[in-house]
């Protein structure tokens, strides 16, 4: 106000000093008004800045901490999974591998997936594949650096000893890409009969007692040596994306 009152005296020279006085509270009044104003906006500002500043760092640790999160619950799935299949594979001693399927190859010649567990995880040829509740998926075939090529089952180049749970007979069920699976080497005169379930002999390199299918036919002429059995492959009620490798 004081400054204003001066340029006014000057411009005013000669006039009663009341009316300068009173000319300078007039014009004082609105400047002082606008300055506040800028005063306030420009603060306003300042602190709009830093709020989002701010907001910016909340949403940034809100985001690392539902990573977090995520993170954990996944672990705790995965453990909670890989818990159970020990419980469901029979020997709490196994280590399991829990992979995600990359690919699925189902194909009049050819039934298998990828996975994307490989040598750098500890995987190797021959390995054991399984799904939910124990049940035998297939056998890894091919080992790259971070994947797997698994053959399943119903594979034709898959051929596993099974016994049958009730009978404990004991044969061979190769793959069938009709009939799922075909069993081999039964003996005509064994007892075996249709919904018996068939589960790995461990007379091979698989683990034992995993859960293989169940016997759909069993049939035999009077000239055959051997029964002509055909079994549905359980993994394909339980297969999802994700499964798990027996690593010992």
């Amino acid at each position: 106000m004081a400054i204003i009152f001066a340029v006014l005296s000057v411009a005013f020279r000669g006039f009663p000093r009341n009316i300068v006085f009173s000319l300078t509270e007039r014009i004082a009044v609105p400047v002082n008004r606008f300055f506040l104003g800028l005063s306030v906006y420009t603060k306003a500002l300042i602190n709009v800045k830093q709020l989002a500043g701010e907001n910016a760092k909340l949403s940034e640790e809100n985001r690392l901490l539902l990573g977090k999160v995520s993170e954990s619950d996944r672990l705790k799935r995965e453990n909670d999974l890989l818990r159970s299949q020990l419980n469901l594979t029979g020997s709490e001693d196994r280590k399991l591998l829990l992979a995600e399927v990359v690919s699925y190859d189902k194909s009049p010649i050819s039934s298998a997936i990828i996975l994307n567990k490989g040598s750098n995880d500890g995987v190797k040829k021959s390995m054991t594949v399984v799904v939910e509740s124990g049940v035998l998926a297939g056998v890894v075939r091919e080992v790259y650096d971070d994947s797997c090529l698994v053959f399943l089952v119903d594979d034709s180049r898959v051929r596993i000893s099974v016994r049958g749970l009730a009978s404990q007979v004991v044969g061979y069920a190769r793959g069938d890409f009709q009939k799922g699976l075909r069993l081999e080497l039964i003996g005509k005169n064994e007892q075996i009969s249709v919904g018996e379930t068939l589960v790995t002999s461990g007379l091979d390199a698989l683990p034992s007692s995993l859960t293989v299918g169940k016997i759909t036919s069993a049939e035999s002429s009077n000239g055959d040596l051997f029964q002509n059995i055909s079994a549905e492959p359980l993994y394909s009620k339980k297969i999802g994306a994700e499964m798990f490798i027996i690593l010992k």
